[in-house]
Parts: structure tokens; sequence; C-alpha cells
């Protein structure tokens, strides 16, 4: 039990714990740790590059996030912004005068329920992802002084979530233009001093890869799987993927248990990835 065992560290223990068997070895084990993962894989791309300046080209990348010891070539993208409202304050019996934040936001987050929607209503029931379609959600919201006053200010953060061959910045871009289009022009009507504005936090590219990489190769030989399959959640995988390295995803833990109260790593999974190491060590010696 703990926070990240069933997310990533429980991985990086296992590994970190097996350097001493690894004295053997005719080819190298880098380990690549980055930071910021959580946030929007922030410090993987400075670590890609130095790797690409620094270190050899590996023959594969193994991200461990936890699939399960599934062998994984798919996952979604992650993209982050953040919305902020600028209103105006006014009595809330006197609301022709004001323009509330947090009304204006609800307009908002509402266009992207119903995007998803959209999206829902045209899911692809051949797709191996769960859901089989790219998401839009708010899960973080900021508004507002009083119950009786027109919020000045408002602000909340869309996590989107695309299938691999979806570009995220093209929904972005569609709520961006409803937002100008739509929503400004009735608060200008108003307030010239009203507006909207939009800060880009995160953009994680989805990954894919074909079951033929020598990446997904190797960890079907080392796990002794022969199918492949993938992620509903985001990583790094596809940061690496797009820098030209051959990756796949392979990791002890299940993303039902991460992200929870009481997170934990059955002793089944830590004993799975240990195997999974242990057979890395001996393919390289």
């Amino acid at each position: 039990y703990g926070r990240g065992t069933a997310d990533m560290k429980s991985f990086i223990a296992i590994a970190l714990a097996m350097v001493p068997e690894m004295h053997k070895l005719e080819f190298p084990v880098h380990f690549a740790l980055s930071y910021d993962e959580e946030v929007g894989c922030l410090g993987a791309p400075r670590l890609i590059r130095d790797m690409a300046e620094n270190v050899p080209m590996p023959k594969a990348v193994i991200v461990g996030e936890p699939t399960g010891m599934g062998v994984v070539t798919a996952h979604k993208s992650i993209f982050h912004f953040d919305t902020h409202i600028v209103g105006k304050e006014a009595h809330s019996s006197q609301q022709q005068r004001g323009v509330g934040a947090v009304m204006v936001a609800g307009r908002l987050i509402n266009w992207l329920a119903e995007r998803q929607a959209r999206n829902a209503d045209n899911v692809d029931r051949h797709s191996l992802f769960d859901p089989g379609y790219s998401s839009l959600h708010c899960g973080v919201i900021h508004g507002g002084t009083a119950h009786n006053i027109t919020a000045r200010h408002c602000s909340f953060v869309t996590d989107i979530r695309t299938l691999p061959g979806e570009d995220p910045m093209d929904y972005f871009r569609d709520f961006e233009s409803h937002a100008r289009e739509h929503v400004e022009p009735a608060m200008h009507a108003i307030c010239a001093d009203t507006s909207i504005s939009f800060d880009i936090t995160a953009n994680v590219p989805a990954f894919q890869c074909d079951d033929d990489e020598e990446a997904v190769i190797l960890a079907k030989q080392l796990t002794g799987q022969n199918s492949s399959g993938v992620v509903p959640y985001g990583a790094e995988a596809g940061q690496f993927s797009q820098a030209g390295y051959s990756v796949v995803m392979c990791g002890p833990g299940s993303i039902d248990q991460a992200h929870q109260p009481n997170e934990f790593i059955s002793l089944d999974q830590v004993e799975e990835g240990t195997q999974f190491i242990s057979n890395l060590i001996e393919h390289l010696s």
C-alpha cells in the first residue's frame, strides 16, 4: 500500500533493486527517470533531448506504466489547458448589469460535454480503447465571491484525451472559436473589459506502434505473451516514440488502483515485474 505503488513507482523500485544482478550484462541498461509526469509529462522532453545527445540509441524503451504486465502498444493523448474568464460584478438581483464569470464558465463547460456526447454517439464499436472515443472533461473550477454577486473571475481546467490519429489541438481550436464567436460578444455587449483567455499547460502526444516493433517483440519474449493491448490513459511512451525510439509499455500494477485511496499493488504483480526484469537481464547477458 502507498501512493504511487500501482502507478509506475513499483516498476522503478523493482528495476533499481535488480541492479546488483546486472553486473553480468553484455549490453547496457539505462534508467531514464523523469519528473512531473502527473501534471503533463513535463520532464520527459528535456530528458529525451539529453538522451539523444549523450546516449547511444537503445534497442528498446520500456515504459513501466501499470499494464498488469501486459504488452501495450497504444495510449491516448494528454492535453490540458486553463480557461480564465473575467466578468463584471453586479448584485444578483440586477444580473443584466453584470457578466457572471461562473455562468459563462458553465456555458463553455457545457460545450465540452456536448462535444464528448457527439464523440460517444459516433464511437467506433471495434475500437480496442475503453471508452472508444476522445473525451473532454472539466475536473477543476474556481470562481465567485458570494451567492448574490455575479462573479468577476472564474477559471477551470480542461482535460482532453484523444485517440491516436486525432489531434487535440483541433478540439482546442473549435472550443476557442466557440468562445470568441458565440460567448464573448454577449459579454462585450454589457462590458468591454470582460474577456476569455486560455493557457495550454500540457500537450502529450498519443502513442501507437505496430506489433513488429523491436521493443514490442522484446517485451513479448520477456513476458511469454503473443498478444498486445491498449490503455485509455496517457503516458510518456508517445513522447519517446515521437522522438524516434522503439517503445513499448509494460509494467506491474493496475490503473484501477491508481489515484485511489489506499492505493496498492498486489504481490503477484510485484513478482511478475521482478521476473520480467530478471528475464531482461538474462536476455542482455
